[in-house]
């Protein structure tokens, strides 16, 4: 009997000291699965196998204690791959979290939601984060530009323009450019009935050009406008301040021009062509003022015009040009069907090509973008150069 009392507190010690061990092996096996997941994750990203390597990282961080860094690191690679709904529950769990956050993880976890909601389309949920966080100094240079995209995105320009207005020292240089763009937008809205007409409009674009001077849309529009207004020297005056601002434009400038003399017969309209391709090299312009040579002079005038264009210009928009006026001197009609059928070919693939890129982020689109629809930055948009562009 007295043995059995000896050897119960040896047994008790025994299992204890075996449940520290089985309880620190079961440990080391669950941080070796995690060193595992960390590992291979870091090797797929060596091997360019992103979305492994993605997969890997997320296993080793939810499996892990992660730390606030951790998490909100975590969250954003969620929404980077789309998946917003591990996103906002992530960070909703974070602000909610009986563990506390300090002051500024608190603010930092309502900036990432507010994106998250963003990401959604969630637009009037982040824009009530927001509006609380551009009062807090701390969050302001982050929170203005959001919240001013999101009213962007939500084509509200009149508050987009207010809080630019009253933030733009937390916006930097590109402020000017915006509350531009916001005028002209607001200009464009009452074009289209909801505003109080021509005096509002032109009210509207000179304040484009007092916020920034160098617009090139204030300046285009309010050309546009005295061009409607038949009030063509206005206009065209407007124009040639464009061009000296930035010649790069021709494509759209030549849309312009084209609003201001209605008439293609006028001769004003040839002097203010030729002036139009001195300045900006526009291939569009060029094939313009060519054909309006040819019902000015000839087909024999335009045709030297052209050759003496081309010396400087590579451009198969020229190329295409100089056929067909070959055509109308070729008796020959197999020949003339070749010629019209390699032109047609020219033309059809000079159409399929972009016009215009974005010089920020590179985005191509055949259409004219006054805010880029991929970075979302005003006035980047211009027309492509080189042989199949302008």
């Amino acid at each position: 009997m007295e043995l059995l009392f000896l050897l119960v507190p040896l047994v008790a010690a025994y299992g204890f000291f075996m449940g520290r061990a089985s309880a620190k092996r079961k440990l080391q096996a669950e941080r070796s699965s995690q060193q595992q997941d960390y590992f291979k994750g870091v090797d797929y990203l060596l091997t360019n196998n992103r979305e492994q390597a993605v997969e890997r990282l997320i296993s080793y961080l939810n499996a892990s204690d992660p730390t606030f860094e951790t998490k909100i690191s975590l969250g954003r690679l969620f929404r980077k791959r789309g998946e917003i709904d591990k996103a906002i529950s992530m960070h909703e769990r974070m602000l909610s979290s009986v563990d506390g956050l300090t002051e500024v993880e608190h603010e930092v976890a309502r900036l990432e939601l507010a994106q998250d909601f963003m990401s959604a389309g969630l637009f009037d949920r982040a824009e009530e984060l927001l509006c609380a966080l551009v009062e807090i100094p701390r969050q302001r240079a982050m929170a203005v530009p959001l919240l001013v995209n999101v009213y962007e995105r939500e084509h509200d320009y009149q508050k987009a323009l207010s809080a630019t207005l009253s933030h733009r020292e937390d916006l930097g240089d590109s402020a000017s450019t915006m509350l531009a763009d916001y005028y002209c937008q607001l200009a464009a809205d009452s074009t289209a009935g909801q505003g109080e007409g021509p005096d509002q409009r032109l009210a509207l674009l000179g304040k484009a050009l007092e916020s920034d001077p160098q617009s090139i849309r204030g300046h285009v529009e309010l050309a546009t406008l005295h061009a409607a207004a038949k009030d063509y020297p206005a206009a065209l005056s407007m124009l040639e301040r464009a061009v000296r601002i930035d010649p790069s434009w021709g494509l759209l400038y030549l849309e312009t021009l084209r609003k201001i003399f209605p008439n293609s017969a006028d001769p004003n309209y040839l002097r203010a062509l030729s002036d139009l391709v001195s300045r900006t090299h526009s291939a569009a312009a060029m094939v313009e003022l060519v054909r309006a040579t040819e019902s000015a002079s000839g087909a024999e005038d335009a045709e030297t015009l052209l050759s003496s264009l081309m010396r400087d210009k590579r451009s198969l928009r020229l190329f295409s040009e100089l056929l067909r006026l070959r055509e109308g001197s070729i008796a020959d009609e197999r020949t003339k069907a070749a010629l019209g059928e390699l032109r047609g070919l020219i033309d059809a693939q000079v159409a399929a090509q972009p016009h215009y890129s974005c010089a920020k982020c590179g985005f191509e689109a055949q259409i004219m973008f006054w805010q880029c629809p991929s970075c979302r930055r005003w006035e980047t948009m211009r027309p492509k150069d080189g042989m199949w562009g302008d």
